[in-house]
């Protein structure tokens, strides 16, 4: 008998060298893509795919559309912070 709460302990983490977080498990583009030059979703995969032959970790849609996801969604928190307490009261963000 094996407790699920140990098995996810010993997958995600291990022994400090084999888990899941233990790996790179989120990559960074050293340039973000060039929208601009894809013509076609098919472009766009294919320089997706390029991206991710170059390792085992996955992108964030933050990393993959930056750094327009990153902008839309500060745009959206502010928005939103504006209408509900209008626009003398400082956004504050705290991590």
């Amino acid at each position: 008998r094996h407790l699920l709460r140990r098995h996810l302990q010993s997958a995600l983490v291990g022994d400090g060298r084999a888990g899941y977080f233990n790996q790179e498990v989120i990559a960074t583009l050293d340039t973000p893509l060039d929208f601009r030059s894809l013509s076609c979703e098919r472009q766009y995969r294919e320089a997706l795919a390029a991206v991710y032959a170059k390792g085992k970790a996955w992108l964030t849609p933050v990393e993959i559309f930056r750094p327009h996801y990153a902008e839309a969604i500060g745009r959206s928190m502010l928005s939103r912070h504006r209408q509900a307490y209008g626009p003398s009261e400082p956004l504050r963000i705290c991590e």
